[in-house]
Parts: C-alpha cells; structure tokens; sequence
C-alpha cells in the first residue's frame, strides 16, 4: 500500500470515529435521516475506491482460437516423403516457382529477419517457411485477409504483421532490393545489347521503358487528393515505371505518381532519368557509327513508346503509326517495336504471377512498397529459372502476346533495321539539340 492510501484509510476512519460520535447526539434530536445519509454516502465513497484498486482480470474463453489443421501443416510434415515431381507441380501452382527455389527464398529472407530480441510481436513467432509462405501466397492469389488466416491457421492481425515485415526486407536497398533491382555492370549491359540486337538488329539497346497501371480496390481517402489516381480508364490506380532487359528482368522500377500522370512527367520523376542524364549508371560501352549528320557516339540506349521524350540514351519509334514513312523508315519501327515485346511480356509475367498488383486491396501508402516487393519476387524467380505456371489464374487478359517470345530475326531483317536507325540518329540528333537549347533558355528565364 503506498503513502497516498494509508493517508486515505486514516482520514475515513478518522471520519467514522467522529460520526460514531456525532450519532448519539443527533440520535437524542431526532436527526436520523441526515446521518444515514451520511453513513450511505461515505459507504459508498468506501466502495467506489476499494474497486479501484482491486486488480480486474479479465477471463479468456480463448488465448488462441481452436482452429483445423490446414493443408500447410499436412505439407510442411510430409514433405520429405512427397514425390518430387508432385511436390514441385503443387509448389509452382500455388507460389509460383519449385519447391528448391522456395527453400532458397526463405534462407535469403531469414538473414533479415528480426532476432528473438527485436521480435515486434507479443507472442513467439511463426517458423520462418510459413512466414514466407503466408507472405507469397497473398501475392500470387491476392486472397482475402480473413480466408488467408483461416487457410494457416493465424490471426487476421498477423497476417499483416508479417506482410509488413517480408516487404521491408523486401524493398529495403540495404537488404533484397539492392541485389535483385540495380542497373547492369559494363560486362552485363554487353551480353544484353548483344541479346537485343540478334532480336531486332539494333544496336545498343541496353532495355526498354514503359508504364503500366496497378488498379486500387478502394478510392483513396480524401487527404490524398482521390481524382489525381483516376486514370483514363476511370479507375483509380498508381503508376508503375519499369525497365527490362532481354530477359524480362527489371533493373529500374518506380512506382510514386497517382495514375493521372504522364509517362514522361512520371519518367522525369524517377531515379534513372536523373542516374542515365548525368552518366552515373551505363556510360559505357559506346559504339562510333556513321550518320547522315556525320559520326556519332552511341552510348547504351533505352526504348520507349511515343509517350515518351527523345534523349541521348532514350529513343522511340520514327513514326506513332505503321506505314506513316518511308519504307526503311517503316522497317525500322517494325524491329523496334520486336524489341520493345520484352517489356509488355515482362508486365504479362509480372501481373501473371502475383494477381494482387491486378486489385490491389492494400492501403495506398502500402501499395508501392507492394509493387516493389512483387517486382523483387519476379526477379528472383527469373534468376532461379521458373517457367511461368500457364493455368487460368496466371493469364492477365489485358497483356496481350504476354507468353511469347520475339524470334531472333535474320541477317537482312537486321540489316534493314541498322540503315533505318542510323536515319534514327540522324532525326533525333537535331530534336536532342533543340532540346538542350530550349531547356537552357528555359532555365535561363526562371534562374
């Protein structure tokens, strides 16, 4: 009992003894009703205090709630004696890649994972493969929070703990992210313009640009400005930026503009605008090529659509439209466009394997560090070789040709396709100086 309650316990008794004696004298006048109302208030004064400081325990019907055992725990227990063909075939269609590479997977999260110390959670934590899995399987199947918990037999609130904490190891650039997401070393950036080249006959190309719209399940809350993420599909989205190489993979991702933006207001906003304009990603190797505006230095060189602005490492096709120009000039967009397949296939894949970038539930604050997470996953399977499962619930209908693959084309195919971009160079050459110049009396006028 601290100083404060002994305090109070004298003052009441000090304040019983003298109604003790002031009971007798208001007894002989006849004053009973003032002092039972005395004796009431302060017994229930009493009361009041003495359930204050009893301690209340509240009782659990559950700490836990009962729950079947799922198909998880039947796995997870048999799968040393599982047929391994069964194994990786049940592992593929609902994680989207083997078993091997799953195993993989969750030895290069656990090197992340809080310690026992830093654990956030009240309760021991989840063995590490069902963490993972609770994790993967939410983004291939974009499955309801509740049915998820249900299905591994967790709490609806740890579900989400976990979710937030495999996306921070996920998307943190001193964790996962640096080594699936980065721009390619000089010998890389060569094997991949080689790779290109043999598809479409120019030269150069380092990867290909482009945007896609990841849909929101819920309008965004007032304070984040709702008609900025409806796009031209009155959906209301965020913008994706990516750039991929010959193999689908992705070495630039961004995703921090409302999908009312521009593809070039977005291009402009984003790290590799900024990294490829002062050459501190990709400056090198260079080709000397022949133009009609005489010889020209080719640095590494990215594709993008017509949305997009002409920049030194950044081109598009001549015309917006097929059979707009000359005959080389229409060759030229025709191979260009073969190149510029691998981006719409690598967003087929992307959206293909995890469904939840198709209708995406999360919060709007969580939904890029999503994205980014998803993106990070597809390398990680691209890198361990997996064959993109071709079932029912793996087909986005909106990537078209998503699942095929460019054919190499021959040596007058590339033939064609080289005079058309050295007409290419000599265009833009002019457009690029134009451009350096009105942005440097643009630059003058504000400065």
């Amino acid at each position: 009992m601290s100083p404060w309650d002994m305090i109070f316990m004298w003052f009441m008794g000090e304040r019983l003894f003298e109604l003790g004696d002031l009971s007798t004298l208001m007894w002989e006048e006849g004053d009973d009703d003032i002092l039972a109302t005395e004796y009431i208030m302060l017994f229930l004064f009493m009361e009041a205090w003495l359930e204050q400081q009893t301690p209340r325990t509240r009782t659990r019907d559950f700490w836990i709630l009962p729950r079947q055992h799922t198909w998880w725990d039947v796995i997870h227990k048999q799968v040393w004696h599982m047929n391994s063909e069964f194994l990786n075939t049940h592992m593929r269609k609902r994680y989207r890649m083997s078993y091997e590479s799953f195993t993989r997977l969750v030895v290069e999260i656990g090197e992340f994972m809080p310690t026992s110390s830093e654990w956030p959670l009240a309760r021991k934590r989840m063995e590490l493969e069902k963490c993972v899995s609770v994790v993967v399987y939410r983004f291939t199947h974009n499955t309801p929070l509740r049915t998820l918990a249900n299905m591994y037999c967790i709490g609806e609130a740890n579900v989400m703990k976990y979710t937030c904490i495999i996306i921070e190891i996920l998307t943190n650039k001193l964790k996962m992210y640096s080594k699936y997401i980065r721009a390619h070393t000089e010998e890389e950036a060569t094997e991949i313009m080689w790779k290109f080249e043999q598809i479409s006959g120019i030269p150069q190309i380092v990867g290909c640009i482009d945007g896609s719209h990841v849909k929101l399940r819920t309008k965004p809350a007032l304070k984040y400005l709702p008609e900025h993420y409806k796009n031209r599909h009155s959906d209301y989205s965020v913008l994706l930026q990516d750039v991929s190489d010959a193999d689908l993979r992705f070495w630039d991702l961004c995703c921090n503009m409302p999908g009312s933006t521009h593809d070039a207001a977005h291009l402009r906003q984003s790290s590799v605008y900024h990294s490829m304009e002062t050459k501190r990603i990709l400056a090198a190797p260079t080709i000397r090529m022949d133009s009609e505006s005489g010889p020209q230095i080719i640095p590494p060189i990215i594709l993008g659509d017509s949305a997009y602005p002409i920049r030194e490492w950044l081109i598009k096709r001549i015309h917006r439209h097929f059979h707009q120009g000359s005959e080389t000039e229409n060759e030229f967009d025709r191979h260009m466009s073969k190149a510029r397949e691998k981006i719409e296939n690598a967003f087929g894949h992307l959206k293909g394997r995890w469904t939840i970038l198709r209708d995406c539930p999360m919060r709007l604050d969580l939904v890029p560090r999503v994205v980014l997470a998803c993106g990070v996953l597809h390398n990680f399977v691209i890198c361990q070789e997996e064959a993109l499962p071709l079932d029912a619930d793996a087909i986005d209908e909106k990537m078209n040709g998503a699942y095929l693959h460019s054919l190499p084309g021959t040596a007058a195919d590339r033939a064609k396709a080289r005079k058309g971009f050295i007409k290419l160079l000599t265009k833009n050459s002019k457009l690029i100086v134009s451009n350096k110049l009105l942005n440097l009396a643009v630059s003058e006028l504000l400065f």
